[in-house]
Protein backbone atom coordinates (compact mmCIF):
# COMPACT_ATOMS: atom_id res chain seq x y z
CA UNK A 1 0.00 0.00 0.00
CA UNK A 2 2.76 2.47 0.75
CA UNK A 3 5.12 1.72 -1.97
CA UNK A 4 1.86 2.19 -4.48
CA UNK A 5 1.57 5.44 -2.66
CA UNK A 6 5.12 6.62 -3.70
CA UNK A 7 4.88 4.89 -6.64
CA UNK A 8 1.90 6.95 -8.08
CA UNK A 9 3.21 10.24 -6.39
CA UNK A 10 6.76 9.86 -7.91
CA UNK A 11 4.68 9.34 -11.66
CA UNK A 12 2.90 12.24 -10.96
CA UNK A 13 5.74 14.37 -10.06
CA UNK A 14 7.49 12.96 -13.28
CA UNK A 15 4.55 14.00 -15.48
CA UNK A 16 3.95 17.16 -13.34
CA UNK A 17 7.76 18.49 -13.06
CA UNK A 18 8.78 17.15 -16.60
CA UNK A 19 6.75 20.16 -18.88
CA UNK A 20 8.56 22.82 -16.60
CA UNK A 21 12.31 21.11 -16.33
CA UNK A 22 11.92 21.41 -20.62
CA UNK A 23 10.43 24.76 -20.21
CA UNK A 24 14.14 25.69 -18.92
CA UNK A 25 16.28 23.50 -20.14
CA UNK A 26 18.60 23.81 -23.36
CA UNK A 27 16.41 22.72 -26.47
CA UNK A 28 18.76 20.17 -27.12
CA UNK A 29 18.49 18.65 -23.46
CA UNK A 30 14.52 18.95 -23.62
CA UNK A 31 14.98 14.63 -23.25
CA UNK A 32 16.85 14.91 -19.92
CA UNK A 33 13.53 16.79 -18.17
CA UNK A 34 12.51 13.75 -16.88
CA UNK A 35 15.47 13.18 -14.79
CA UNK A 36 15.07 15.64 -12.24
CA UNK A 37 11.91 14.72 -10.85
CA UNK A 38 13.14 11.25 -10.34
CA UNK A 39 16.66 11.73 -9.09
CA UNK A 40 14.60 14.33 -6.17
CA UNK A 41 12.06 11.41 -5.68
CA UNK A 42 14.23 8.35 -5.28
CA UNK A 43 16.32 10.68 -3.13
CA UNK A 44 13.05 10.92 -0.61
CA UNK A 45 12.23 7.22 -0.94
CA UNK A 46 16.15 6.62 -0.34
CA UNK A 47 16.34 8.28 2.49
CA UNK A 48 13.11 7.01 4.14
CA UNK A 49 14.33 3.57 2.97
CA UNK A 50 17.43 3.72 5.18
CA UNK A 51 15.38 5.40 8.16
CA UNK A 52 13.50 2.61 8.24
CA UNK A 53 16.21 -0.32 7.94
CA UNK A 54 17.81 1.73 11.08
CA UNK A 55 14.71 2.45 12.38
CA UNK A 56 14.44 -1.69 12.35
CA UNK A 57 18.05 -2.09 13.57
CA UNK A 58 17.25 0.61 16.54
CA UNK A 59 19.25 3.02 15.17
CA UNK A 60 19.12 6.58 14.84
CA UNK A 61 20.60 8.30 12.27
CA UNK A 62 21.08 11.80 13.78
CA UNK A 63 19.89 15.16 12.34
CA UNK A 64 21.72 14.84 8.87
CA UNK A 65 19.47 12.72 7.81
CA UNK A 66 15.75 14.46 8.89
CA UNK A 67 17.29 17.40 7.07
CA UNK A 68 17.56 15.16 4.28
CA UNK A 69 14.02 14.08 4.20
CA UNK A 70 12.79 17.59 4.59
CA UNK A 71 14.94 18.85 1.59
CA UNK A 72 14.22 16.49 -0.81
CA UNK A 73 10.68 16.64 0.27
CA UNK A 74 10.66 20.41 -0.24
CA UNK A 75 12.23 20.55 -3.49
CA UNK A 76 10.19 17.36 -5.03
CA UNK A 77 6.91 19.90 -3.52
CA UNK A 78 8.27 22.94 -4.97
CA UNK A 79 9.42 21.30 -8.59
CA UNK A 80 5.60 19.73 -8.65
CA UNK A 81 4.30 23.59 -7.91
CA UNK A 82 6.95 25.42 -9.86
CA UNK A 83 5.41 25.79 -13.10
CA UNK A 84 1.78 26.83 -11.53
CA UNK A 85 3.09 28.85 -8.95
CA UNK A 86 5.10 30.98 -11.98
CA UNK A 87 2.00 31.16 -13.53
CA UNK A 88 0.05 32.87 -10.43
CA UNK A 89 -2.16 29.56 -10.67
CA UNK A 90 -3.28 28.77 -7.02
CA UNK A 91 -5.61 26.17 -8.15
CA UNK A 92 -2.72 24.69 -9.93
CA UNK A 93 -0.73 24.89 -6.65
CA UNK A 94 -3.14 23.35 -4.13
CA UNK A 95 -3.50 20.30 -6.96
CA UNK A 96 0.33 19.82 -7.77
CA UNK A 97 0.94 19.99 -3.73
CA UNK A 98 -1.13 16.84 -3.35
CA UNK A 99 1.20 13.82 -4.67
CA UNK A 100 4.37 15.48 -3.27
CA UNK A 101 2.44 15.98 -0.04
CA UNK A 102 1.52 12.32 0.02
CA UNK A 103 4.54 11.49 -0.78
CA UNK A 104 6.33 13.60 1.99
CA UNK A 105 3.77 12.89 4.41
CA UNK A 106 3.72 8.57 3.72
CA UNK A 107 7.53 8.91 3.98
CA UNK A 108 6.79 10.40 7.33
CA UNK A 109 4.10 8.07 8.91
CA UNK A 110 5.69 5.03 7.11
CA UNK A 111 8.75 5.81 8.94
CA UNK A 112 6.85 6.48 12.66
CA UNK A 113 4.72 3.20 11.84
CA UNK A 114 8.25 0.92 11.57
CA UNK A 115 9.58 2.47 14.42
CA UNK A 116 7.09 2.23 16.37
CA UNK A 117 6.34 -1.60 15.16
CA UNK A 118 9.99 -2.23 15.61
CA UNK A 119 9.60 -1.16 19.15
CA UNK A 120 6.73 -3.40 19.67
CA UNK A 121 8.48 -6.37 18.06
CA UNK A 122 11.77 -5.51 20.46
CA UNK A 123 9.62 -5.58 23.24
CA UNK A 124 7.70 -8.77 22.33
CA UNK A 125 10.92 -10.53 21.79
CA UNK A 126 12.27 -9.07 25.18
CA UNK A 127 9.42 -10.59 26.63
CA UNK A 128 9.17 -13.91 24.77
CA UNK A 129 13.55 -14.34 25.23
CA UNK A 130 12.46 -13.53 29.62
CA UNK A 131 10.36 -16.46 29.27
CA UNK A 132 12.01 -18.64 27.86
CA UNK A 133 14.63 -17.73 30.26
CA UNK A 134 12.46 -18.05 33.33
CA UNK A 135 11.15 -21.67 32.05
CA UNK A 136 14.91 -22.16 31.38
CA UNK A 137 15.53 -21.30 34.85
CA UNK A 138 12.82 -23.51 36.13
CA UNK A 139 13.68 -26.51 33.75
CA UNK A 140 17.31 -25.85 35.88
CA UNK A 141 16.29 -25.86 39.15
CA UNK A 142 13.76 -29.33 38.89
CA UNK A 143 16.70 -30.95 37.08
CA UNK A 144 18.91 -29.91 40.37
CA UNK A 145 16.32 -30.76 42.65
CA UNK A 146 16.23 -34.15 40.86
CA UNK A 147 19.76 -34.79 40.78
CA UNK A 148 20.01 -34.14 44.42
CA UNK A 149 16.95 -35.91 46.03
CA UNK A 150 18.42 -38.82 43.94
CA UNK A 151 22.02 -38.53 45.63
CA UNK A 152 20.31 -38.19 48.64
CA UNK A 153 18.12 -41.14 47.71
CA UNK A 154 21.38 -43.16 46.52
CA UNK A 155 23.32 -42.21 49.50
CA UNK A 156 20.20 -43.31 51.91
CA UNK A 157 20.01 -46.73 50.51
CA UNK A 158 24.11 -47.28 50.49
CA UNK A 159 23.91 -46.43 53.96
CA UNK A 160 20.62 -48.44 54.95
CA UNK A 161 23.25 -51.32 52.97
CA UNK A 162 26.22 -50.77 55.32
CA UNK A 163 24.61 -50.82 57.97
CA UNK A 164 22.74 -54.27 57.06
CA UNK A 165 26.46 -55.58 56.15
CA UNK A 166 27.99 -54.61 59.77
CA UNK A 167 24.52 -55.74 61.17
CA UNK A 168 25.29 -59.32 59.33
CA UNK A 169 29.05 -59.38 59.96
CA UNK A 170 28.18 -59.00 63.74
CA UNK A 171 25.76 -61.60 63.62
CA UNK A 172 28.34 -63.78 62.08
CA UNK A 173 30.97 -62.65 64.16
CA UNK A 174 28.39 -63.79 67.44
CA UNK A 175 27.63 -67.15 65.63
CA UNK A 176 31.79 -67.94 64.98
CA UNK A 177 32.38 -66.86 68.39
CA UNK A 178 28.99 -68.87 69.59
CA UNK A 179 30.63 -71.84 68.20
CA UNK A 180 33.85 -71.82 69.21
CA UNK A 181 32.50 -71.11 72.98
CA UNK A 182 30.96 -74.22 72.56
CA UNK A 183 33.71 -76.09 70.69
CA UNK A 184 35.79 -75.00 73.77
CA UNK A 185 33.55 -76.35 75.95
CA UNK A 186 33.22 -79.30 74.45
CA UNK A 187 36.95 -80.10 74.10
CA UNK A 188 37.18 -79.17 77.92
CA UNK A 189 34.53 -81.70 78.68
CA UNK A 190 35.85 -84.28 76.40
CA UNK A 191 39.29 -84.06 78.44
CA UNK A 192 37.66 -83.39 81.84
CA UNK A 193 36.21 -86.97 80.76
CA UNK A 194 39.52 -88.37 79.92
CA UNK A 195 41.03 -87.30 82.74
CA UNK A 196 38.11 -88.88 85.21
CA UNK A 197 38.73 -92.16 82.95
CA UNK A 198 42.61 -92.02 83.76
CA UNK A 199 42.28 -91.85 87.09
CA UNK A 200 39.63 -94.48 87.41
Amino acid sequence: GTWLIVGGAMLFSVLTVTPLMAAHTPDAWDWTAPILPVEVDAAVVIVVRLDSVLARLGGQAGGWSVALRWITGAQTLALNIGESALAGDLIGVALHSVAPMLLIVTAEAGLAYRRSLTAAVRALEDGKRAEREARERAAAEREANRLHAAREQREHEASLAREQREHEARLAREEAERQERIRREEQERAEARERAEGEA
